[in-house]
């Protein structure tokens, strides 16, 4: 609307949008462009030229300025205007860039509030499929491009007129005014009828709106509380806008408050949340009321019906728990006192609950770290205190290192607030432009399956040779520790850093960013959701371009010279698909690797197929061939904590692992973290894996055992 209203303007020409400075300003970015020509090393084609020429680089920013100027002139010519207008949307991922090439350039941004773009892009382009919408490059613009804004507008300062829509259509001509005032150019009132602009359709944007009306209007100011209300685009909207936080919000000039208000309806009840929460708690007791009645099919039906409306309900949960015991059914137990206790990990009855149901499962030592973490907050509870000694007493042995043998092999950082994904994050969905191309996610026998058009970008050229994949889920005290230890490998020229933001309520992004601007290897992709590790794995995978995948968590640390010795063992062998190495154990956060106060070594014993059915002995920081995944697939992402063990069982039985017998990584335990939640999941997520993966020629499946935690002597040293 905004580009009709100014093209209207007798000394402003405008064209629909032309995209024309993406693709030469893309040329000097490190990624962000994928071509058959191969990208990466058309980038290291050009900045070898740019080296033989006088003046390097600020040469081809001179000449780009050029090439501009003489294709703008061109389209101003028939026009005999004065002035072009350039309206490319997605110019906001090279801000700083254009900034460069026009140091004298204006640059408009209008604002708009980022629901109502939500509901428009949904609405107008994806007919509010969120799967579709998921898979497509809006998405990615709507992840990134209001933190972009955010930074292009306190950037540019005087170099921009910052404008938000809503202004625009309820304040039009007095806008106007202050607009063409800061561009130099005499305010017409005919810019206010825009409907005699001359200025074509676009195949871009929503046109129908703005072609539907001849001035501004405000009639679609509000659409969106209306259009993202129901079921799941109520619950996406949400999650969007809890992924922005207040703090960005209010850098764009809007109210997180407000716009959360816009959202808080219950189009089932027609209530507000806090009638919502009032009805669910009577619901809740109505539940609990014909359960002690008797009448328990009738309960579970209310329960059911109140995880319709509230699905982490944490009371809720639990008594679905209990009413699932009592009548036999122990994974639906563990599923609903697992969910209680995710929701709410300080609630005293479901703590009771769950470490009782555990304990009787024979699950000891899962039963014990639910309990040793509530009594962290509540030591004077003095009878499950005496639960909690009799659990020790039984299971005569030692508390914290079964802990960390249970957790040896899980590299699951965060507990999913949301359900895993419908279909592996790995599958090539269709966008507007883009092909599709199915990978198995995981859940087929474990033969080897070859798609017909592999989606990776591992081809011969790449500036990388490894790919270190990091999932980020509030871990921002962890990341700035994780990056400046991969940017310290030996082979970090050669070294790509993926990190994945699963809808993080923290500030990861300014760290990347930061570090963006010191390393041209890091690449940043966030989710609007939080999903599960084995997701955002999954994105990380579809981004890497180096022939070697490695995961890197935020919070564990690297011997210098880790990935340069497992890639040592790769290249020396091509039969080896992936390596392990043993790593030290620190309950310390943020140590680096040579100086760590470590309390053990993770000793783990050479690759037997077999024995990998007993216990997972890869590690949390193995290495393996980026290749595997177009035979085998992507890690299956409806696994919450076991999905890497899984992946490494669909491999075992077709290719060869090598274990590296040298202390090459630095694992975190700590007994507070989220991952020791995941201990029921865990469990039952191994055993789905191994009766998956077992072959039958081998006889029957064998049970769980054996452990490679080797107690410290007490020397500060990673490496001992």
């Amino acid at each position: 609307m905004l580009q009709r209203i100014l093209g209207t303007h007798p000394a402003i020409h405008t064209v629909p949008e032309t995209w024309l400075m993406l693709h030469p300003i893309y040329a000097l970015k490190q990624d962000g462009v994928v071509a058959e020509y191969e990208a990466p090393v058309a980038r290291h084609a050009l900045r070898g030229f740019m080296t033989q020429i006088e003046g390097g680089e600020e040469s081809y920013v001179a000449g780009l300025r050029d090439m501009a100027a003489s294709l703008y002139g061109k389209a101003l010519e028939p026009s005999g205007k004065a002035l072009f207008l350039d309206k490319t949307p997605r110019y906001f991922h090279i801000v700083p860039e254009l900034r460069r090439v026009f140091p004298n350039a204006k640059i408009i941004l209008l604002l708009r509030n980022p629901l109502a773009v939500l509901s428009s892009v949904l609405g107008t382009w994806f007919g509010k499929d969120l799967k579709t919408f998921e898979a497509s490059y809006n998405y990615q613009d709507m992840m990134r491009g209001p933190q972009l804004l955010a930074e292009a507008k306190e950037a540019l300062g005087d170099q921009a007129f910052v404008l938000s829509y809503e202004k625009l259509v309820t304040d039009t001509e007095p806008c106007l005014r202050v607009l063409c005032e800061w561009l130099d150019v005499p305010f017409v009132p005919e810019m206010v009828d825009y409907g005699s602009s001359c200025v074509p359709r676009s195949e871009f944007g929503d046109q129908t709106s703005v072609f539907k009306h001849g001035r501004p209007v405000h009639d679609y100011l509000d659409t969106w509380t209306r259009e993202l209300v129901a079921g799941n685009l109520a619950d996406f909207a949400r999650a969007y806008l809890k992924s922005l936080g207040p703090e960005l919000i209010g850098k764009l000039g809007y109210s997180f408050d407000a716009l959360q208000a816009g959202l808080q309806a219950d189009p089932a009840s027609g209530t507000a949340d806090t009638d919502k929460s009032q009805n669910l708690d009577a619901l809740n007791r109505r539940g609990e009321s014909l359960a002690e009645e008797g009448n328990l099919d009738e309960a579970m039906k209310l329960f059911r019906k109140g995880l319709e409306i509230d699905p982490e309900h944490a009371e809720i949960c639990n008594n679905l728990g209990v009413l699932h015991w009592q009548q036999g059914d122990t994974n639906e137990t563990l599923e609903f006192l697992g969910k209680a206790y995710a929701a709410d990990s300080d609630r005293r009855e479901t703590v009771m609950n769950l470490g009782f149901v555990l304990s009787e499962l024979g699950l000891t030592q899962d039963a014990k770290l639910v309990l040793h973490g509530y009594l962290k907050n509540h030591a004077g509870d003095e009878e499950l205190q005496h639960l909690l000694a009799a659990l020790v007493t039984e299971a005569g042995n030692d508390a914290l290192e079964a802990a960390i043998q249970d957790s040896q092999c899980s590299t699951t950082r965060e507990v999913p607030d949301d359900p895993p994904c419908e279909e592996p994050v790995g599958t090539r969905k269709a966008g507007r432009d883009r092909g599709a191309t199915a990978i198995d996610g995981g859940r087929s026998n474990p033969e080897v399956r070859r798609s017909a058009d592999p989606t990776f970008g591992r081809a011969q050229g790449s500036p990388y040779l490894v790919s270190a994949i990091v999932s980020a889920y509030n871990a921002e005290r962890f990341l700035r520790g994780c990056l400046e230890d991969l940017e310290n490998q030996t082979i970090a020229d050669r070294l790509q850093i993926i990190v994945v933001d699963s809808g993080s309520e923290q500030n990861e992004f300014s760290i990347v960013k930061e570090f963006q601007n010191r390393y041209p290897n890091i690449e940043y992709i966030r989710s609007a959701r939080r999903e599960t590790v084995y997701a955002a794995w999954n994105r990380g995978i579809v981004a890497a371009s180096g022939q070697y995948i490695t995961n890197a968590n935020a919070d564990d640390r690297h011997r210098e010279d880790a990935f340069e010795r497992m890639v040592e063992v790769l290249e020396g062998n091509e039969d080896i698909a992936l390596v392990y190495a043993d790593a030290a154990v620190s309950t310390k956060e943020n140590e680096a690797f040579d100086s760590a106060d470590v309390i053990g070594h993770f000793r783990w014993p050479d690759f037997e197929p077999r024995r990998l059915f007993e216990v997972c002995y890869v590690g949390p920081q193995p290495m393996w061939r980026g290749d595997l995944h177009e035979r085998y697939g992507y890690f299956d992402v409806e696994f919450q904590s076991a999905g890497d063990y899984e992946y490494w069982l669909r491999l075992c039985s077709n290719e060869t692992f090598q274990h590296i017998s040298d202390v090459l990584g630095l694992y975190l335990y700590s007994p507070a973290s989220v991952e020791h939640r995941d201990q029921v999941v865990s469990a039952r997520e191994s055993a789905i894996a191994r009766q998956r993966y077992w072959p039958a020629a081998w006889g029957g499946v064998p049970q769980p055992r054996g452990n490679f935690f080797v107690a410290s002597d007490k020397t500060n040293c990673a490496a001992g």
